[in-house]
């Protein structure tokens, strides 16, 4: 209509008719695009009908010349003859148009199919499947439409209305509505089927029979492609294997943390009792509700279980623990010596706890940790260090010309060994050498159980001699004085033997000494004099500074000596 129009105006000339036309042509393009999108369009927005005919130009017959002079006043206009062949426009005063009907049942429908769509869109949506909630929004849209053009009164074709998403809260009131408006007939307790459950004759046969179960679920679970449900089901099935392996190997099994498929009994277990199931029975004053499947474990363990594979069962889990017990055990010997005001002793608890943390971190990685090299824990290293004495060498002497029996050699061997691996722990742990101190301070401990042994069999009458073994083992072990520093020299000043003189019970003598760095100042020092003896006992110790990598000091060493003087009064 506005195509004809527009082209009529244009033929005759008129271009203002014509731009109208065409804007007027431009609005319902624009309303016929947003109806195709499934938009409403409001009947406001339409533009009215207009006349197609053609309309050709007044005539006017009294046209003045102008040569002639005008009236002083203008004769009225004379009204022109039209053809009858063209339409008049019609007058855009509106008719009085009855109102339309709304069909209220329709429109009731209409709205509850819309919301029906608008719910199952935000299901689709929180479950992930996006693509469907989608598709049920542009459904939900044009059924805007709909409702719009019935709420005007026009015809709504009902054959192509969609149907109800499934699974739709209709369909479930609906349901709700025709179990309770069913009436109940009182049913005799003996015609009552009663429930029972799947029970096992044992607990391998109750643990094969769930393993089968989830082996089903995780089967369908991952032919329907739903991985989330897949790895659960198999998390579970793992935790049902290692179950029935430690069943095999007569461990103990964590019921409560097994989880039990529906329509499965409890599993059979000593000191545990047989559930036996209830029959239903019909009660009358409240509908019938579906059996929930037993639970065998209590809500508190869901709660402080977090997966299926917490016993640490591979090697790197069981490092795990062994190296969280140590580190807990150093940690509260720190807290106990720093209540008894033994910082330090705390502080090295302290430092040795931390030392745990790159093997936990290794450990917790699946790398190998050498337990060997881990230190002694603080209980077991003070009764170590109590326990027993150190003796002198002399004191631990073999005489091989005394009758001394197998168990007295014995114990004379291991004191040996027990003070040979105190004194060179205590000296790897003076270099800072960790893994030696541990090394040592366990051969200690491992020393200290022989002769607990050997001790034993001595104090007991008629107990003989225990197996024993001889081995052979070679440590390089690297002799330093610890109290000294990288650039620190001690020089002792032992003895002076039998000086010539005259009178030597009368003598009183002392020694000086001078050593050559630094070459323009020598250190130089004295003893203490030591009277009425040609054989004197100094024992004087210095400690003279030097630069350990200087060039001038190595050549000290190489070609230049300490210089001794000895002063008598």
């Amino acid at each position: 209509m506005y195509e004809e129009a527009e082209k009529n105006a244009k033929a005759v000339g008129e271009s203002s008719r014509a731009r109208r036309f065409n804007r007027g042509l431009k609005t319902i393009k624009d309303l016929i695009k947003q109806a195709n999108a499934g938009r409403p369009v409001s009947n406001d927005d339409i533009p009215p009908e207009v006349s197609t005919g053609p309309r050709k130009p007044i005539s006017n017959d009294a046209t003045v010349p102008p040569s002639q002079p005008g009236p002083i006043r203008p004769a009225p206009p004379i009204p022109a003859e039209l053809d009858p062949s063209i339409e008049p426009p019609p007058e855009e005063t509106p008719e009085a148009t009855p109102p339309p009907q709304v069909d209220i049942q329709l429109v009731n429908m209409l709205t509850e199919r819309k919301n029906q769509y608008k719910i199952a869109a935000l299901k689709a949506k929180k479950s992930g499947d996006s693509a469907t909630a989608i598709s049920y929004i542009k459904i939900a849209k044009q059924f805007e439409t709909v409702i719009t053009a019935a709420h005007n009164g026009q015809p709504v074709d009902l054959s192509r209305m969609p149907e109800p998403p499934p699974d739709s809260p209709r369909k479930v009131e609906e349901n709700k509505i025709q179990t309770d408006s069913v009436p109940e007939i009182p049913v005799p307790e003996g015609d009552v089927p009663e429930e029972t459950l799947i029970v096992a004759s044992s607990v391998a046969e109750a643990l094969e029979q769930r393993l089968e179960v989830y082996k089903k679920q995780e089967e369908s679970a991952k032919e329907q492609s739903n991985s989330s449900k897949a790895r659960r089901m198999g998390r579970i099935v793992k935790q049902y294997e290692q179950a029935i392996k430690a069943h095999k190997a007569g461990k103990p099994i964590l019921v409560d943390e097994l989880p039990t498929p529906p329509g499965y009994g409890p599993i059979p277990v000593q000191g545990a009792e047989t559930a036996k199931p209830a029959p239903a029975r019909a009660i009358p004053s409240q509908p019938q509700k579906p059996m929930t499947p037993p639970k065998s474990q209590p809500s508190t363990s869901q709660t402080t279980r977090i997966t299926g594979n917490h016993a640490p069962n591979s090697r790197a889990e069981k490092q795990m623990v062994i190296l969280l017990a140590k580190q807990k055990q150093f940690k509260e010997a720190a807290l106990n010596a720093k209540r008894k005001g033994e910082i330090e002793q705390a502080k090295e608890f302290l430092r040795t706890a931390k030392g745990f943390d790159p093997l936990i971190e290794a450990a917790s990685c699946g790398l190998p940790v050498d337990l060997s090299t881990l230190p002694v824990s603080p209980s077991a290293k003070s009764q170590l260090d109590n326990e027993y004495d150190i003796v002198m060498a002399e004191e631990c002497t073999e005489n091989d010309n005394s009758d001394i029996d197998v168990i007295t050699r014995l114990e004379n061997q291991l004191t040996k060994q027990l003070k040979m691996c105190l004194s060179t722990r205590d000296h790897h742990k003076a270099l800072g050498d960790v893994a030696g101190t541990n090394r040592f301070e366990r051969l200690a401990l491992n020393v200290t159980k022989d002769l607990d042994l050997v001790r034993l069999a001595h104090r007991t009458p008629g107990a003989g001699v225990p197996k024993f073994h001889y081995e052979i083992k070679d440590f390089a072990v690297v002799k330093s004085f610890t109290e000294l520093g990288d650039n620190d020299l001690e020089l002792t000043i032992v003895r002076g033997i039998s000086y010539t003189c005259n009178n030597p019970k009368d003598i009183d003598t002392y020694v000086k000494f001078e050593f050559p760095f630094p070459q323009e100042e020598p250190f130089s020092q004295r003893t203490s004099t030591v009277k009425d003896t040609n054989s004197p006992e100094y024992n004087a110790t210095f400690t003279i500074p030097i630069q350990r990598t200087a060039r001038s000091c190595q050549r000290v060493f190489k070609r230049h000596s300490v210089k001794f003087e000895v002063y008598s009064k």
